[in-house]
């Protein structure tokens, strides 16, 4: 978790300061619903990634004692993602749940490049 904790920052900042802009043009248009799940799919998305963080940090360290908790911890982790939509956006517009999955989506795909623009292309090996 170290490695995921040095590129946390940036990765909050890359993923909420635009996710916040924008939704903030939305609510200016009359949108508050669709910017409420832009930022909510932000931050649910930022959570996920550091939940995964720490499920991996945890199995790495104690494999079978923790096996149990990590499985029920992902689907449960899964079923809030998945219900969180619904939750707040409800029978509204389609466009609120595509604002939820970009923002959803806008972490993993920011931690993603982050962490590929932080490893060496060739020998595999990480660099600082």
């Amino acid at each position: 978790m170290e490695g995921f904790r040095r590129i946390a920052a940036p990765l909050v900042m890359r993923s909420l300061v635009p996710g916040a802009f924008v939704a903030g043009l939305l609510a200016l248009m009359g949108h508050a619903k669709v910017a409420l799940a832009l930022v909510s799919g932000a931050v649910i998305g930022i959570g996920y990634l550091y939940h995964i963080a720490a499920g991996y940090d945890r199995l790495a360290v104690r494999l079978k004692a923790q096996l149990p908790f990590t499985l029920f911890e992902s689907v449960l982790r899964v079923l809030i993602a998945g219900a969180a939509p619904v939750l707040i956006v409800g029978r509204g517009p389609l466009v609120g749940y595509l604002a939820y999955f970009v923002g959803f989506v806008a972490p993993l795909a920011v931690a993603t490049f982050t962490i590929r623009n932080e490893m060496r292309v060739g020998d595999g090996a990480v660099s600082r």
